[in-house]
């Protein structure tokens, strides 16, 4: 091996041991110790076997001070852990996950996005609800969360392709009856009839507090906003389902469920 190749393995070596060092005292809250490797160099955006960041291990500890001065470096508060099923989320829902509060206001008066998304865990305030974590539901409507309504379909749902409805509907079977007649009870409240149907009103079917606060009926408009991300739409509620992004493919699976009436609903 040739000096150059060692100097800069040498070099490698080091920053891999500053990186893991700072990693470590951002878990235990060590304010000096996060001083001293940020002055000399330590990456602040470096991230372990689990994909964690100091300022994701810090904000998930609670240390708030550790926080506000990994932001002062520069640290990005917006970067997703990656666990094998998608991202855990990023250091506002750490904060959150444990009810952080000083940690969550730090990051929000950091100008981090109260409904920055997330396509592992939702926003922030749907980790929030789902968790319990009131008060920080409360912090997070405060900075702004809100629900998020999607791009308008119903100019597209009377030309809509059919079977593309139908197709996607197949993903919908899985947790939700499809047809009239009874049949076995499955996680979610059959889907016959859902169009203008009140929300959260199928008999035996527990839904969220955040679904039966909602209210209103399930309107054309209600149900693409849904569909498009349940999570953004209604914080809180219990379907995981990440949503459909493309606006044809939501407005095919409307007009599916369009005809699963006995007097379909005129589009608007």
């Amino acid at each position: 091996m040739g000096s150059a190749c060692r100097f800069v393995l040498v070099l490698l070596v080091a920053w891999e041991a500053s990186a893991a060092e700072l990693r470590d005292a951002a878990r235990r809250g060590d304010l000096a110790a996060v001083e001293r490797l940020l002055a000399a160099g330590a990456p602040v955006d470096s991230t372990d076997g689990g994909g964690a960041t100091p300022l994701y291990l810090a904000a998930g500890e609670g240390h708030a001070a550790v926080v506000v001065r990994l932001l002062s470096a520069g640290a990005n508060p917006q970067r997703q852990v990656s666990g094998p099923f998608g991202s855990t989320g990023t250091p506002i829902h750490a904060a959150i996950r444990y009810g952080h509060l000083d940690v969550v206001r730090a990051l929000l008066e950091a100008g981090v996005d109260p409904n920055l998304p997330d396509d592992g865990v939702g926003p922030p305030l749907h980790t929030a609800l789902r968790r319990g974590q009131t008060a920080a539901a409360g912090l997070l409507r405060s900075f702004g969360a809100r629900p998020i309504r999607a791009e308008p379909v119903d100019a597209l749902i009377s030309s809509a392709d059919p079977a593309a409805g139908r197709l996607t509907a197949v993903a919908c079977a899985v947790c939700h009856q499809l047809t009239k007649q009874p049949g076995l009870a499955k996680q979610g409240p059959p889907l016959w009839g859902i169009v203008g149907r009140p929300k959260a009103s199928v008999p035996g079917f527990e839904y969220s507090a955040s679904l039966r606060t909602l209210g209103g009926r399930w309107t054309y408009e209600e149900l693409n906003s849904y569909i498009a991300n349940p999570r953004s739409f209604v914080p809180g509620t219990q379907m995981e389902f990440r949503g459909i992004a493309e606006p044809e493919l939501r407005a095919a699976l409307i007009a599916h469920l369009r005809s699963l009436s006995d007097e379909s609903k005129p589009v608007r």
